[in-house]
Parts: structure tokens; sequence; C-alpha cells
């Protein structure tokens, strides 16, 4: 079967199981990269020519491009998903992927926004208009419960209750995640203005944060970029990448630092491995777990 045909069903079929429309695009771009490799270097355009040595080939060409493990990582998880797919469908044998390792991975650091920086983000929005107080609501959620920039910009009226919100995240899997007081108040007056604006307009929008037309954001580049500019403003560490994701990063290890036991922590998170929530366990210092140990711990016999 040619590569490229069987790149077409399968994309098909990752629409049919519901995976978002980034992970399709995702997918699609890096396979077509794959296929165009396999063609170019090894003259490879059916899946059933793929063999061992030419993924082996693969992996070390893009080790020598500078790319890092995850990355590399991520791409033959990819490929192997789509080989999968063409063994289940019997157009192949067997799956030459299964003869692959991943490589071994550098536990990440992050350089984190600290508690300052934080602080003079949220200064840099004042509530004084609609725009203003829609961006600090919007940093507010990053920050109050690590919702992915994805799930915030598809949330819906509907998914917003008096002290949490219901998030639809990867997987199509609807998660709960509880929200302050201090950002249920902020949200109120964001409430407020965009039933102010939406009327002066006399039209309606079932998406909780709208773009500049009133309408569904469609993707991630206008809250990247807002992110940004609030992190520019507020004199924030070059050091620190200063994105959603980061402030998601924030949530999850200053989460971790105040007590917040990791499987709720990862529930939260829409993690689907408590593993993946252990990576920010990295950045607790050993003072802090020392401390968290000494007053959290509870001797059995004190209760007998």
């Amino acid at each position: 079967m040619e590569l490229n045909n069987l790149l077409e069903e399968y994309i098909l079929e990752c629409k049919i199981r519901n995976y978002t429309a980034t992970t399709v695009k995702q997918k699609e771009i890096l396979l077509k990269s794959f296929i165009k490799y396999l063609e170019n270097e090894f003259g490879i355009r059916k899946v059933e020519e793929v063999k061992r040595q030419n993924l082996q080939q693969y992996i070390l060409d893009e080790k020598e491009k500078g790319n890092k493990a995850l990355t590399i990582n991520t791409k033959i998880k990819m490929a192997r998903s789509m080989f999968k797919y063409a063994l289940d469908e019997n157009y192949i044998n067997n799956n030459v992927f299964d003869r692959i390792k991943l490589l071994k991975q550098e536990k990440p650091k992050f350089s984190v926004f600290s508690d300052d920086e934080i602080k003079r983000m949220l200064k840099v929005w004042n509530e004084r208009s609609y725009t203003n107080i829609k961006n600090k609501t919007i940093i507010s959620l990053f920050l109050d419960c690590g919702i992915r920039c994805s799930e915030l910009r598809n949330l819906k009226l509907d998914n917003i209750q008096y002290e949490s919100i219901k998030i639809l995240g990867k997987g199509n899997k609807w998660r709960v995640v509880p929200i302050s007081l201090k950002t249920r108040k902020l949200m109120l007056k964001y409430e407020r203005a965009r039933e102010s604006l939406l009327q002066k307009k006399k039209i309606e929008c079932d998406y909780y944060f709208m773009n500049q037309y009133k309408d569904h954001i469609q993707d991630n580049s206008p809250i990247q970029k807002m992110v940004l500019y609030t992190a520019n403003k507020a004199n924030v560490r070059s050091i620190v990448r200063a994105s959603p994701h980061s402030l998601r990063h924030y949530y999850a290890i200053k989460s971790l630092e105040l007590g917040t036991p990791i499987h709720v922590l990862s529930r939260n998170l829409g993690h689907s491995s408590i593993k993946t929530t252990e990576i920010y366990l990295s950045q607790i210092t050993n003072e802090q777990i020392e401390q968290e140990a000494i007053q959290k711990t509870k001797s059995p016999l004190n209760f007998l």
C-alpha cells in the first residue's frame, strides 16, 4: 500500500476517533515529512517496504539535525501509531516500529515565573474596559486551574459553575476543576462586561471568551500573543518562556508547593497518567519536601 494513501486513510480514522483538530494537523504535518524522508533517502513509497534500518537511520539523521529526544520520540510515536493502524487493517503483517525503542529523555527543567512576576502580570490589566477585564480573567484562569490554552478558548457559558469549571480536555474527556473565589469575582465582572457588549452589538455567542469579532477564538495565537505582551510589560525575565503553557507550569509547581496531593493535581491538569504530573516534582526543593513532611506527616501511634 502506498504510504501517502495510508496517511490519508489514517488521518480520516483520527478524525473519526474525535482527535482534536490541532492533534490531527500535527500528525499530518509530521507524518508527511516522515514519508517524504523515506522516499527521498531510500526511494520507499510503500508501507511494506519500510525496514528497521530505515527507521534507525531516520533517528540518527534527526539527532544530527539537533532535535531533542522529546521531539524525536514524538515523531516515532506518531509514525508507530500509523503503522499500527496499517497492521490492524491487515495492510502489513508486522509493525516494524515494534522493534524501535524510544530515546532516553532528560527530565525537563522549567524556568518558571516567580511570584513577583505573576503579581506584576496581573497588574498589567486594569478593570476599566472589556478587553482589560477579559485579558486579566484569562491569565487568572491559567493561574488558578492550570487550564490548557485550547481548553480555555473552547469554554462555553454552560461550562461555568459558581465554584468550578467543566473542561473538555484531550481525548474528549471532561473534568471539573475548582476555581477560587478571587477568580470567580473577576469572572463575574467579565461576564457583566461581556453581556453589555453583546447587547450593544445585538448578537449572541455561546463561547465564554470571544475574539475581536465577538465569535469563537479559532486558534491559540491571539491568547499566546496577549500573554507574551503581558509578560513584556511586567518585565518578566527573558529566561522564562512567556506562554500560556508556562502559566500552567506555574500553577502545577505552586500547587505542589502548597501541598496539593499529586493525584488531585494530575486530575486537575487533565493528565492521562500521574507519571506526567511527577515531572513537576523535580522543581520542588528538598527543603520544601522536608518541611511539608514535618507539617503533614501523621504518626499512627497518635491514633492508638
